[in-house]
């Protein structure tokens, strides 16, 4: 299994080195005021995206191994086709409005931004789906393949557009853009025989895919206010400098975020087989619950130790982004940990909880960024939002349990969390200290110790 997951995973780590090398570049030719700018592009392309694909990608998903290996196509088809024809609708209105819209994203009405934005939306449905093809058929190689192209080819795109566009917030747009296009074409054409039709009727109807869908596209637009309001809350009540240092430190924590989405990606698939095969089975659970935790908690612990290293990644200008860093570290950790331990709301088919507990984390996100965004500006927003993920993660765990219980260790958990949420508020006033740094390497050693065993055997099934 360890062997697979390296071959899954090798494509996400090539694409963070390329993460990496692209960052600071971005950070050394844009202020944090167009850096900001840049920013709100990605804040539409990964909230308004999601919620125009009605939660029909989850459902495509669940219904993945329930159909026939000969009419998967078709339930493809049956998944992305009113999310298409909804984006295009959007995009014809947006297209219209353009002078509203850039003005208010960017301080720049500018038509062919978006354009380029509304292109974008359906590219950005067409790459999720992809991504979800090659994983669900386990085609480990050609997912390494996908996800590593992605960051390279945004990589040299945005050298190639900075040389032809000068210092400009655009070339973040165009080289996103351009990337999701190039990485499209590029995974459909390695995988070309699941987007293709067979002869039949699909077990999964359209419209059984909308009824089961819809519960998730509620959860999506909560989510929407729960993974976007932070930024949100940055530029209503504070300025395009502390968003740009706000996205300077997520685009770093985008590295984590990418490491949280090939473990859960790598993992979530191989637990909805497991409980189709076997749902009695659940030692398989206790397992990859303490080892997710034990590696998800390493990090997050790791990071706050090299906190500093932003300083040189960045640069001068985005100094202030250490200070954020080590709260937003709960994001990914509490990411990761509430796909892989709440698999039991899946498994009933209750998506309505994914819902309440967005509503839950997306309210107290919204509660506290008012509080604390216009005194504190990015540093608040951090703590609003890692506040808000541990609600998130709280409500998922105790409804999964109920539907699908298995040993885990809770107590450890909520040590853990209580511990990583008060060094990170603590890391976000004050410079590091010797009882700090000595804090985080013992709990770290800690981790080593305890989890590192639970690794060790994990490895063996």
């Amino acid at each position: 299994m360890i062997k697979k997951f390296f071959t899954f995973a090798a494509g996400n780590w090539l694409g963070i080195l390329f993460g990496i090398m692209t960052t600071p570049i971005l950070t050394r030719i844009l202020t944090p005021e167009e850096f900001g700018q840049a920013a709100m592009y990605l804040l539409v392309i990964n909230t308004i995206g999601p919620m125009l694909l009605l939660g029909t990608v989850d459902t495509y998903s669940r219904f993945f191994y329930e159909e026939t290996a000969e009419l998967r196509g078709n339930l493809l088809h049956n998944a992305i086709k009113y999310p298409l024809i909804l984006t295009g609708i959007v995009g014809i209105i947006g297209l219209f409005s353009y002078r509203w819209i850039g003005e208010f994203l960017f301080k720049d009405p500018d038509f062919s931004v978006v354009l380029v934005l509304v292109l974008a939306l359906f590219f950005h449905h067409l790459q999720l789906f992809t991504d979800y093809v090659l994983r669900l058929n386990e085609s480990y190689k050609l997912y390494s393949v996908f996800t590593f192209s992605r960051k390279f080819f945004e990589f040299v795109l945005v050298i190639v557009l900075y040389y032809l566009m000068g210092k400009t917030y655009k070339i973040v747009i165009y080289s996103g853009f351009l990337s999701i296009v190039l990485t499209v074409l590029l995974g459909i054409g390695l995988n070309l025989k699941s987007w293709k039709k067979g002869r039949g009727t699909p077990r999964h109807s359209q419209a059984e895919i909308m009824k089961y869908s819809f519960p998730l596209l509620l959860n999506k637009m909560v989510i929407w206010l729960f993974f976007s309001f932070d930024q949100i809350a940055i530029k209503l009540w504070s300025d395009y400098g502390e968003l740009g240092v706000y996205s300077a430190a997520l685009k770093l924590m985008a590295i984590l975020t990418i490491l949280q989405g090939t473990i859960s990606s790598f993992i979530v698939p191989r637990q909805l087989k497991r409980y189709e095969e076997n749902p009695e089975d659940r030692s398989y659970f206790t397992k990859t619950s303490m080892v997710i935790t034990g590696v998800m908690f390493g990090i997050a612990v790791s990071t706050m130790i090299f906190r500093d290293l932003a300083h040189i990644v960045l640069g001068d200008s985005y100094r202030k982004a250490i200070y954020v860093i080590p709260i937003l570290t709960m994001a990914p950790v509490l990411n990761c940990m509430s796909e892989v331990l709440s698999q039991g709301i899946n498994f009933a088919k209750k998506p309505k909880w994914h819902f309440i507990a967005g509503l839950v984390a997306s309210l107290v996100n919204i509660g506290l960024n008012f509080i604390l965004v216009p005194r504190y500006g990015a540093k608040g927003a951090a703590i609003a939002t890692a506040i808000a993920w541990i609600g998130f993660f709280i409500v998922k765990l105790k409804v999964s349990m109920k539907y699908y219980y298995y040993e885990y260790d809770r107590n450890k958990i909520i040590l853990g969390l209580g511990f990583l949420l008060v060094m990170g508020i603590y890391l976000a006033f004050n410079d590091g200290n010797i009882k700090s740094y000595t804090a985080l390497f013992v709990s770290l050693g800690i981790l080593g110790v305890y989890y590192g065993k639970k690794v060790l055997a994990f490895r063996k099934s």
